[in-house]
């Protein structure tokens, strides 16, 4: 999932600060508190905070591959890229919180991100801190990346482009329209091949 140790060391501190900022976070809210970070971070800075893809499905955005990661281990652990961030305690599964919560294991570290990245992380907690996962599925499923992905078909892509309006933004500096920050996302990409 992770080309470097800085990738895995910066995903796993994002799931910490999550699980420290916010009330209620198992397994789905995480998936949508990512999904509105990645989102956020595209529009704002150019590029999403993990790196995952979303899928459109029933229960509203679903980054991949992390969820799949997580369908394909026993209920009580954790994928073992996050491992050493945390852990699953089963105790917290109740009649009305079916989930499985969280317990963090280690503090958050900040060094893997900008300042920018960091208030887009404390904007998203803050906003859905005391959202429960119902309320934050919902919420998704009304963003327009989620709905467009839909009107292509179950399962189908959301594309992050999609969160972009028609207005020009900035990126690296630059006051861009969508379909410059198209050609220039293409150009990085095109280097990120040639020089990786």
């Amino acid at each position: 999932m992770f080309t470097s140790s800085f990738e895995k060391e910066k995903f796993g501190n994002i799931i910490i600060f999550f699980l420290l900022r916010t009330k209620d976070c198992g397994i789905t809210k995480i998936n949508k508190l990512l999904y509105f970070a990645d989102f956020l971070s595209f529009r704002q800075i150019g590029k999403p905070l993990t790196g995952n893809t979303y899928e459109a499905w029933d229960f509203g955005p679903v980054p991949q591959p992390f969820y799949n990661d997580f369908r394909n281990i026993d209920p009580s652990d954790v994928p073992e890229y996050l491992s050493e961030f945390v852990t699953r305690d089963l105790k917290h599964i109740t009649e009305e919180k079916d989930f499985n919560e969280f317990v963090v294991k280690k503090k958050f570290d900040s060094e893997y991100f900008s300042q920018q990245e960091l208030d887009i992380l404390k904007f998203v907690a803050k906003k859905f801190e005391n959202t429960d996962p119902d309320e934050i599925v919902d919420l998704a499923h009304k963003t327009i990346p989620f709905k467009n992905a839909e009107k292509r078909g179950r399962n189908s892509q959301i594309d992050y482009l999609d969160s972009i309006n028609n207005d020009n933004i900035i990126f690296n500096g630059k006051s861009l329209s969508k379909e410059e920050l198209v050609e220039c996302i293409k150009d990085l990409e095109f280097l990120n091949h040639v020089f990786s």
